[in-house]
């Protein structure tokens, strides 16, 4: 009996482990599950956690856009910047500039003032000695004086009697020689309205701090009459532009007083632009300005700019006319015909094309095509240190296989329903596919550039001055400021001083024959100084 309830406990015992370890083992399968469904729901909230903070980053970057003042040039995302290659710069790296950076310019008049303790600051009471002298302590500051000139010009009268007559010398001529104004204040007043963007009726203010009163006719009347009498170097400059081998060509809207009828509305006007490389600068005092971050050619361009208060296709048949080379711009319809007809060899503007993908709405799709686009145009721009053979071979080696995926994704996914039922998609996708062999016309010519951007930052100061002024009160005016914009723009571009430049055309252009008005020019001009007195031209003698 004994054995038998002995034999009959083991097999109960021997059951029970057995379903203790069943029960274990389902346990340690439910923990198993548990702990993937664990790693899951982490890498879920990880990919969460990651689109939240894009989409974080969009919004303030929309927010930034759309408080800050519009540029057609944006910074690069970490996106664009791998895109192309490059390593994103980590923040707060490196040491921070001093505040106070200010170089002195050398050859200024100087000045020297000593600062010393009180006699008896510096004596010894035990002694009555001085003090020795340990060392000197030395500051500079940089002082800048306002100061106007009064030129008092005296002729003598000679009386020649009966057969002589009257004698006197001829008062030396200038531009605008009926002014009372002086070549370098007539430069002044038109340098502050084309670079430094002051309307004239803040130049008014300005003179009336600094101690004489004057009018906003006065100088828009001086503004004008100098600009239409230095016509002829505005001429020059365009036929000098035209006979370059590869232009730019663009055009930008302002706003014109109406007259007659609707006198005092405001109606859409357009200055068209012009622009070349400068071969060679006779006098550059001043550094030529750079194109921005992305590009290792400096600008160093001459500008030509046209008024006209319409945008038909004659004005831009005007502009170039005769020209027969390298044109580069955007897709205005007049430049696409000319192309058809062979007259010009046409180059159209990458990065135009970019910004209709950049335009249009944010897709996974729009996301590759302009990082490949943004890639093409980025390396592009860093070929122009080398010489045209050099150029050539590059873009024929690192450049064609991207342009070659651009080109495949673009053929892939033209015809699918995201494009086709997107507007703004469908047209960026028919801009560039409808002329994709002039966009890709550099490939194989190293004197093409992939990018209008010479001609469009061309256009940028008077985009900025447009916020000051607000419009032109007439085609007079718009004229002049053709022409005045034209040869001070030049002058910024290419590192020759505006004020310097203008004055010295002002005082000698009457005394410069037609044949050699091109010596005038800003890439020509080189000072002139008359011995006697440097306020007078270089060539009058009296």
């Amino acid at each position: 009996m004994l054995c038998y309830f002995m034999q009959n406990s083991n097999k109960n015992q021997a059951d029970l482990i057995a379903t203790l370890e069943q029960t274990i083992q389902l346990q340690a399968e439910q923990i198993k599950n548990l702990t993937e469904m664990v790693v899951e729901l982490q890498k879920s909230n990880e990919q969460l956690m990651a689109m939240v903070n894009e989409k974080s980053a969009r919004i303030e970057a929309l927010l930034k856009e759309i408080h800050c003042s519009k540029s057609e040039k944006k910074p690069q995302s970490n996106r664009n910047q791998s895109a192309r290659g490059l390593t994103p710069k980590p923040k707060g790296t490196g040491k921070k500039a001093k505040g106070n950076q200010f170089n002195m310019p050398k050859g200024i008049p100087e000045e020297t003032i000593h600062i010393d303790l009180f006699d008896s600051e510096k004596t010894n009471p035990e002694t009555g000695k001085v003090f020795p002298v340990l060392e000197e302590e030395r500051k500079e500051l940089l002082i800048k004086e306002i100061t106007y000139k009064k030129l008092i010009l005296i002729r003598k009268v000679y009386a020649g009697g009966s057969k002589y007559g009257v004698l006197r010398a001829e008062w030396p001529k200038q531009v605008l020689n009926n002014s009372s104004m002086d070549a370098k204040l007539k430069a002044e007043f038109s340098v502050a309205r084309c670079l430094e963007h002051q309307p004239f009726n803040r130049q008014v203010e300005n003179c009336l701090r600094e101690g004489f009163k004057t009018t906003c006719q006065t100088i828009n009347q001086s503004f004008i009459e100098v600009a239409l009498e230095i016509e002829p170097l505005h001429k020059l400059l365009q036929k000098i532009i035209l006979a370059q081998n590869a232009v730019h060509a663009d055009e930008t809207f302002l706003k014109q007083q109406a007259k007659g009828k609707n006198n005092g509305k405001l109606k859409d006007c357009y200055m068209w632009f012009l622009c070349a490389r400068a071969q060679e600068v006779a006098h550059a005092t001043l550094s030529p300005l750079q194109s921005g971050k992305d590009c290792v050619l400096s600008d160093q361009s001459l500008i030509y700019i046209e008024f006209a208060d319409n945008r038909r296709h004659e004005n831009a048949e005007k502009l170039i006319k005769g020209f027969s080379g390298k044109l580069h711009s955007d897709c205005y319809e007049a430049y696409e015909k000319m192309a058809k007809a062979g007259k010009v060899t046409w180059q159209a503007c990458f990065t135009h094309a970019r910004r209709k993908f950049i335009k249009a709405p944010e897709t996974p799709l729009n996301k590759d095509i302009i990082d490949l686009m943004s890639k093409i145009i980025y390396e592009d721009n860093q070929l122009w240190n080398f010489d045209s053979d050099i150029r050539l071979q590059k873009r024929r080696s690192e450049i064609q296989p991207v342009v070659d995926d651009l080109m495949k994704l673009l053929d892939d996914k033209k015809d699918t329903l995201a494009v086709e039922t997107c507007q703004k998609t469908s047209n960026a996708f028919n801009y560039f596919l409808s002329r994709k062999d002039n966009f890709l016309l550099f490939l194989n010519d190293p004197e093409l550039m992939i990018d209008n951007n010479l001609a469009e930052r061309a256009i940028r100061p008077i985009k900025v001055g447009l916020r000051n002024w607000l419009f032109i009160g007439s085609a007079r005016g718009g004229k002049a400021a053709a022409i005045m914009y034209s040869l001070i723009l030049t002058c910024k571009n290419i590192g020759v001083d505006p004020k310097a430049w203008l004055t010295d055309v002002i005082r000698n252009f009457h005394y410069t024959p037609e044949e050699e008005l091109h010596t005038l020019l800003p890439q020509n001009w080189k000072p002139q100084v008359n011995p006697k007195s440097p306020y007078l031209p270089a060539e009058f003698r009296g």
